[in-house]
């Protein structure tokens, strides 16, 4: 399968996404994909275009043409990346936080105090999150900063306990990164397109390979 077809396998209705956002960025990415499609389609007219309205097409003429089509084609692309951003606010709105705790004052210090001795350990047990699981609960709880760790591996850590707590909604949420991931790609082909098409300087868009949700 080519890479543009495993981007429009990923942008197939298939199964429908429980978010109207995500739902509007597959649309976003499938229509990318046509205007793409169309937008040669117009430059290759333009460019075999002999008159315009009686008026002999000369390059100039046929350069404004090109002009107003590549600021159409881009001022869609730019709405199509506004859609994928209310989408990953969306994502991010729908992704459960962790578990705090529920209970006085005795178990916040417990926690604080799981966090010192997970700081103390080395740093290679500490990076890859080599500890008890109610020590790596307790860093999970608090900021990354607080168990001296980079945001990533917190990150790495949180999703981790996220999928073991919830597996099915992780699941949903990892079909709608690859939607969202899908149709930012269509959009940066489309806009790749149009701009060489015109002449300018190409924006090389990253060869991911992205499944088919």
């Amino acid at each position: 399968m080519s890479f543009e077809a495993k981007i429009q396998a990923a942008l197939e209705p298939g199964k429908t996404s429980k978010s109207q956002f995500v739902r509007k960025a597959r649309e976003v990415g499938a229509l990318a994909l046509i205007d793409r499609i169309d937008v040669m389609s117009t430059l290759k007219s333009i460019n075999a275009m002999k008159e315009k309205d009686g008026i002999p097409a000369s390059d100039m003429l046929k350069q404004a043409g090109k002009r107003h089509a590549l600021r159409t084609a881009l001022e869609k692309i730019e709405a199509g990346m506004k859609a994928l951003t209310d989408a990953e606010a969306d994502i991010a709105r729908n992704t459960s936080p962790i578990p705090q705790i529920d209970g006085g004052g005795s178990l916040v210090q417990i926690d604080s105090e799981l966090r010192q001795a997970f700081k103390s350990l080395p740093e290679d047990v500490r990076l890859n999150l080599k500890a008890p699981p109610e020590m790596l609960m307790a860093v999970a709880r608090a900021p990354a900063i607080l168990s001296n760790i980079p945001d990533s591996v917190h990150a790495r850590l949180t999703d981790g306990i996220r999928r073991q707590l919830w597996p099915e909604k992780m699941a949903e949420l990892d079909n709608d990164r690859r939607v969202i991931e899908a149709a930012r790609t269509a959009l940066e082909m489309h806009r790749e397109t149009a701009r060489t098409s015109l002449g300018l300087a190409t924006e090389t868009h990253a060869n991911k390979v992205v499944t088919a949700a």
